[in-house]
């Protein structure tokens, strides 16, 4: 996890510029009229959707100066995250969002690989129909101790790969170096 931690931070870093920090409104002189309207959506730099894994990310990046936040849904799969998509583009309007996912799906051996890609994928679908002016950037599996399960891993993160090769305004993180148990 800490692995995962600093190559997001220094992804984060590296784009800097591209997703400043939103700046600190002004206090206003006199108290603001009460609307009627629907509040609009609040914006932030970048959020992070994903499973337990993800926890813990957005407040490493907003140490940085990166205004992020968090969606963590513990033990939840990428079809299960999916169903909740739709309800997070009511509350924030990001620049980025990062998404984590699959590798509880990848323990699961009678689930073939291209199920769990296709899962994933229509996960990140899904974002960009929610999120449509937001950079998408899918975080691969790292590899775990069971040695079992990497050859796996290497085949999901293959397939999300080439997902985002060929899909504008995708990024892959590559998650290779990073352990979890």
């Amino acid at each position: 996890m800490g692995n995962i931690l600093m190559e997001v931070r220094d992804y984060a870093k590296a784009y800097q510029e591209e997703f400043p920090s939103l700046p600190t409104p002004a206090a206003p002189s006199l108290p603001p009229i009460p609307s009627k309207k629907k509040p609009e959506p609040k914006q932030l730099s970048t959020i992070i959707i994903g499973n337990s894994n993800a926890r813990g990310v957005a407040n490493e990046i907003t140490a940085r100066g990166v205004s992020c936040t968090s969606f963590v849904y513990p033990g939840q799969t990428a079809v299960q995250i999916k169903s909740r998509v739709r309800h997070l583009s009511k509350l924030t309007s990001p620049s980025a969002v990062v998404c984590h996912a699959g590798d509880i799906e990848v323990r699961d051996r009678s689930k073939p690989t291209a199920a769990i890609v296709s899962d994933y994928t229509d996960l990140m679908k899904d974002i960009r129909t929610n999120f449509p002016d937001s950079r998408i950037i899918v975080s691969g599996l790292p590899p775990t101790r069971e040695f079992r399960l990497n050859s796996r891993i290497s085949q999901v993160n293959a397939g999300l790969t080439s997902f985002c090769a060929t899909t504008d305004n995708f990024v892959f993180l590559s998650n290779d170096k990073a352990k979890l148990r």
